[in-house]
């Protein structure tokens, strides 16, 4: 794909991940609500599938979030740095981005906690109910 003069192509892939990161976070913390309220997510899954949501990378993290599978494909240490990227281009061109300095908090945070060579899937641990005392 084209993406014009020098250096759109890198722009255009920090636009894409972009989106990506915070579309997987979104998906983590959906599935994880749903969970916490007792929704059979593999049910919730199978109607984002059938939606105008559904998306290759969506189809692969949500069956690892079904799974449990924090095994890494793109580890949340990568994420992360992914994350400061977007920032960076974000801040020099002057960009207003509430949703990715949220999304970048998080997986700061889930890295931090110990899961920083998890799948970045590992990011709902954000969002699970902290344990009954």
């Amino acid at each position: 794909m084209r993406c014009g003069e020098v250096p759109g192509a890198l722009r255009t892939k920090i636009a894409v991940n972009h989106y990506m990161m915070a579309m997987v976070a979104a998906l983590a913390e959906a599935l994880t609500a749903a969970r916490t309220a007792g929704v059979d997510v593999a049910s919730v899954v199978r109607v984002l599938e059938a939606s105008p949501m559904d998306s290759p990378i969506a189809r692969v993290k949500a069956a690892k979030l079904v799974a449990g599978d924090e095994s890494p494909q793109a580890a949340i240490s990568d994420v992360v740095k992914n994350c400061r990227l977007v920032l960076d281009a974000a801040r020099e061109a002057g960009a207003t981005t509430p949703i990715i300095d949220l999304v970048a908090g998080l997986y700061e945070a889930t890295a931090a906690s110990g899961h920083a060579d998890a799948d970045m899937v590992a990011v709902a641990r954000m969002f699970a109910a902290p344990p009954a005392e």
